[in-house]
């Protein structure tokens, strides 16, 4: 499945078609909020109801995904026919997905597609927990953005 291109669209897509509650988080959120970021994966904080999960493996079987490794934590790595997908419901420095989702915001991505991402500080919080070098310049990145946003520089 690597020789594939990463189409993070129809990795979402599938999701939403199959009614899975979740929110993006990692770096597909940070270049939704215009973050110079370069990412080959979606990365996504989902509901972890029994209903909710179902619906993910319905869009993960429709994605043709086969499970890469349990990763850290409750973090769970997918390749699919789309990219990378990781799921996690408890994401570094949050009280998991309800925590994100009373903050995420809703972004159009064109094609009909709406999906919820993270809002910008639950981004930060979530970056400045990790704190890998990546991370750490993504944190700049929308800090900077942000100061400007607000008015400051």
């Amino acid at each position: 499945m690597n020789d594939l291109l990463f189409d993070p669209l129809r990795i979402l897509a599938s999701l939403r078609a199959h009614g899975v509650r979740f929110v993006v988080v990692g770096g597909f959120a940070a270049t939704v909020h215009g973050s110079p970021s370069i990412t080959d994966d979606v990365d996504i904080c989902i509901a972890g109801d029994d209903e909710n999960l179902e619906r993910l493996l319905e869009a993960l079987h429709d994605l043709g995904a086969r499970q890469l490794d349990l990763g850290k934590g409750d973090l769970l790595s997918f390749e699919t026919v789309a990219g990378r997908l990781d799921c996690t419901e408890w994401p570094p420095g949050t009280a998991g997905f309800i925590d994100l989702d009373v903050g995420a915001v809703e972004v159009h991505l064109g094609n009909g597609l709406h999906v919820r991402a993270a809002s910008v500080e639950d981004l930060l919080r979530m970056k400045r927990a990790t704190a890998t070098p990546q991370d750490l310049w993504v944190v700049s990145q929308l800090a900077a953005m942000t100061e400007v946003s607000e008015g400051g520089v």
